[in-house]
C-alpha cells in the first residue's frame, strides 16, 4: 500500500489513506471503512470530506485485505457497494493465498498471483507493483 501512496501523493495525483470511512448511502447513513483508498486530486474538496470525517465522494480505487474471519457475503457486499457508487477499481487482497482479485465496473474480475504485476493505468497512470512486493508489506492474516 505504501507503493500507491508513494506514487500518487508526491506527483500531485491524489490522496491515499488507510482505514478511512466512505459514505455508501445516506438516510440512513451507511459507511464502509476501507483498508486503503485512493482519491484523485480533483475529488479533494472541503465538501467531500477530510481526514477528520467520512469521505462523501466515491473513491477512484479501494483495496480490501480479506482476513480469514471475513465471510464471503461481507466481502461481496463491500465489493458491490463500492462499484455501485462509482469506484473505478476495487482490489480484494487475499494474504492467505497470495492472490489479488481486481474488479472494475462492468468488467470481469481478474485474479493476479504472486509472480504477476499489477498495473492501474486507468486510475493511476504509470502505477506498477509486483504482487510479491505487495504481500511483503501486508502482515500475515
Amino acid at each position: 500500500m505504501f507503493a500507491l501512496k508513494q506514487r500518487a501523493e508526491p506527483e500531485g495525483k491524489g490522496y491515499t489513506s488507510t482505514e478511512e470511512g466512505v459514505i455508501i448511502e445516506r438516510d440512513p447513513d451507511r459507511v464502509h471503512g476501507s483498508d486503503v483508498l485512493f482519491l484523485s486530486a480533483d475529488k479533494l474538496t472541503p465538501e467531500n470530506g477530510s481526514q477528520d470525517s467520512f469521505w462523501d465522494v466515491q473513491p477512484d480505487g479501494v483495496a480490501e485485505v480479506v482476513s480469514r474471519n471475513e465471510g464471503a457475503h461481507e466481502v461481496r457486499r463491500k465489493l458491490r457497494d463500492y462499484l455501485s457508487i462509482g469506484t473505478r477499481l476495487v482490489l480484494l487482497i487475499y494474504p492467505s493465498t497470495k492472490e489479488v482479485e481486481v474488479h472494475t465496473p462492468g468488467g470481469p474480475a481478474k485474479t493476479y498471483y504472486e509472480n504477476d504485476t499489477l498495473e492501474f493505468s486507468e486510475v493511476l497512470p504509470g502505477f506498477r507493483l509486483e504482487v510479491a512486493k505487495l504481500f511483503q508489506s501486508i502482515p500475515g492474516k
